[in-house]
């Protein structure tokens, strides 16, 4: 199995998280297979072999989808904010859920130039969405539990934003479909999973420490509420997949 990311161009990158692709091999056993997708808490725009396209909302959990040998899957990762105003969804309805996502031009892209042409696509939605794509306090936020890698508490995510804490939450639920609380616990945990892939033995007391985890018995209790599986199997799992470029 293979996985790749690839940055937007710099003039998207309040817009576009990544474009990634996952490949898997042609003499893969067994076939079909069942792959999982770590949840990131952002809404994707999803290509999927021979030529469907989907929109696969906000999860909180990771998901388990089947695959196929000699295939490959593309998609584009939005910032949290970016799908409502950008493509007139309502996130909201998206939440842990995956619907047919069929505009013709992101169809035609795909066919014939696949993420090389996604930069120009995207340019052209914002330039059509005639506004701004993200709120500006959810567009901090985000920035600030990116920047972070999730390890950072509620208190410090309002500091300087001159709203409330019950404000705040109600403008990024209603753009995100997720609370600041949740979206920072997937990034910690995404945080945590790269941690392991990279180390062939990781000590999971301290990569609990080194993102953001209260201690390691908290680390396991997150990897199987998000995974079902504790994080030894996570890691396992992962390491078998390939990954050529990982973007933030």
């Amino acid at each position: 199995m293979i996985y790749e990311e690839l940055p937007p161009v710099p003039s998207l990158g309040e817009v576009v998280s990544c474009y990634w692709r996952f490949a898997l091999p042609t003499s893969h056993k067994p076939n079909p297979t069942t792959h999982i997708v770590p949840p990131d808490g952002t809404v994707n725009l999803c290509w999927i072999p021979p030529g469907r396209g989907v929109v696969m909302g906000p999860r909180m959990n990771a998901l388990r989808v089947p695959v196929q040998a000699g295939m490959s899957y593309f998609g584009v990762r939005l910032l949290p904010g970016v799908a409502g105003p950008l493509l007139g969804l309502d996130v909201k309805t998206l939440r842990n859920g995956i619907e047919p996502f069929e505009p013709s031009d992101f169809a035609a892209t795909m066919r014939s130039s696949g993420l090389v042409g996604m930069d120009a696509l995207i340019m052209g939605w914002v330039q059509r969405s005639g506004c701004e794509p993200v709120d500006p306090v959810v567009a901090e936020l985000t920035r600030r539990i990116l920047a972070l890698h999730g390890a950072v508490s509620v208190s410090a995510l309002v500091v300087g934003l001159r709203l409330s804490y019950r404000q705040v939450l109600r403008r990024f639920y209603e753009a995100t479909a997720m609370t600041p609380k949740e979206f920072a616990r997937l990034r910690r945990m995404r945080e945590a999973c790269l941690q392991a892939v990279r180390s062939a033995e990781p000590g999971w007391a301290d990569v609990a420490v080194a993102t953001g985890f209260s201690d390691q018995p908290h680390l396991v209790r997150e990897f199987r509420d998000i995974y079902g599986w504790p994080p030894r199997l996570v890691q396992e799992y992962l390491r078998r997949i390939e990954h050529l470029s990982v973007v933030g």
